[in-house]
């Protein structure tokens, strides 16, 4: 992997300083022209956009290259395929960006995106006057909701009250304002999936969060083993409540996703997060590991010591964060009432565990083993996962931050898995 670059690019004489745009690409030919010129477009125009060819097997690596004539904003590297993860950390490694953001290539973006999540970096200067403003924004990290678009066209925008802001109204007719999280109410938002999730996209990073943090390679779901890290740099992060990022779905894919044993890297992943961040807010009764290391910041070069409680591309040093607190008394909630929100944190940490067991569970109930040893292993997951979710129950029925679709997946498990895989069938149909 090359090594990071430190240099940034000066900012521009309007003193607006340069994004980075890393845009994966892998076997994307019909969709990566719609993605490109989304970020071409934006009314930010200060961007140096990377398109990272992994290895592409159609015409994405050629489009690449006529696409690159056209805006000299655009650079291209072609490597080896070595998947999602690698292509973003080859970008974070060449990028010249102050600030950096992700776009998977066959989504795209609300033309003002940039823009709005830049200016949504200096919420905390709103009201001051501007001989005290600061040109670099005061914080690290802005999120803005998305859009799931679908083949026909049509879009279903992903926004929902916000834990921290319960005057957040996704029907306002007003346009929407920037909101001010503190980083517990953040993560409690990401965990339970309101308004934004752990996806990387849509969200503008300080190129600083990514000093010691890379995406793990040779990982699925790779945004939920890094998301969350970046937080944790970040004492306070400003959201904005409006689908600016448009995420591409397939319907028909939703029942008939291939299953495949690299696939439990959710749960692992799933787990690990939970665990930093119970060891991080210091929440006792949450870990499913005891002897996970408290080091929580990422090294991309080192190799793990020890394969048993860490992998090659976790922990580097025990050096905690400078924000850390030692104590829940002493953590720097905005809430009114700390011990509220840490206790909702708690939940928020149990509710991502048993949906990332039914997640598996919805995907192995449908898969099509080809071999008896497959098939003898594929039930021996779904046994296991069926006992985890059964055993923790409690984590759903006696959780205030349970959904109506975790209540029913949770009585419909009870009730059998041909109920269950009904109910979700029945729950796919509808969706789509």
């Amino acid at each position: 992997m090359p090594k990071s670059s430190k240099s940034q690019a000066s900012p521009s004489p309007n003193h607006r300083p340069l994004i980075s745009v890393i845009i994966p690409v892998y076997n994307v030919e019909s969709t990566l022209e719609r993605c490109l010129n989304s970020v071409m477009k934006q009314t930010y125009q200060n961007l140096e956009i990377l398109l990272i060819n992994d290895g592409s097997t159609d015409r994405s690596g050629e489009l690449c290259d006529q696409l690159a004539r056209k805006d000299s904003r655009i650079k291209v590297i072609h490597q080896k395929n070595q998947g999602l993860s690698a292509a973003r950390n080859t970008g974070l490694s060449l990028m010249r960006g102050s600030h950096v953001t992700f776009v998977d290539s066959d989504d795209f973006l609300d033309h003002t995106m940039i823009e709005k999540l830049y200016q949504s970096l200096f919420i905390t200067q709103l009201g001051q006057d501007s001989t005290s403003k600061s040109r670099t924004p005061p914080l690290k990290l802005s999120i803005c909701s998305f859009a799931e678009v679908f083949p026909d066209g049509s879009e279903r925008s992903f926004v929902r009250p916000l834990a921290g802001n319960p005057a957040t109204n996704p029907q306002s007719s007003s346009a929407p304002q920037p909101h001010l999280l503190d980083q517990a109410n953040c993560l409690i938002n990401m965990l339970c999936e309101r308004d934004f999730t752990l996806m990387a996209c849509g969200k503008l990073y300080a190129a600083e969060l990514f000093e010691t943090v890379r995406y793990p390679v040779g990982k699925l779901y790779e945004d939920v083993g890094t998301t969350y890290r970046l937080i944790l740099q970040c004492d306070q992060v400003a959201f904005l409540p409006e689908p600016l990022y448009k995420y591409y779905q397939n319907p028909s894919s939703i029942i008939h996703q291939t299953f495949r044993p690299a696939k439990l890297d959710l749960i692992d992943l799933t787990d690990q997060m939970c665990d930093n961040i119970a060891i991080f807010y210091h929440i006792t009764g949450q870990s499913q590991n005891p002897q996970i290391t408290t080091d929580w910041e990422l090294n991309p070069t080192s190799q793990s010591k020890n394969p048993k409680n860490t992998t090659d591309w976790e922990y580097s040093t025990p050096e905690k964060p400078q924000n850390s607190a030692k104590n829940p008394e002493d953590l720097k909630l905005s809430t009114q009432n700390s011990t509220e929100s840490f206790k909702t944190l708690e939940n928020a940490l149990k509710l991502r565990r048993m949906h990332a067991r039914f997640s598996i569970l919805r995907q192995i109930i449908f898969a099509k083993p080809e071999t008896p040893e497959q098939k003898s292993n594929f039930r021996k997951i779904r046994r296991e996962t069926v006992t985890y979710l059964k055993s923790h129950q409690a984590d759903i029925l006696k959780n205030p931050l349970r959904t109506k679709r975790d209540l029913l997946a949770m009585q419909s498990l009870h009730l059998g898995l041909p109920v269950f895989t009904l109910a979700w069938r029945l729950y796919a149909h509808f969706r789509s």
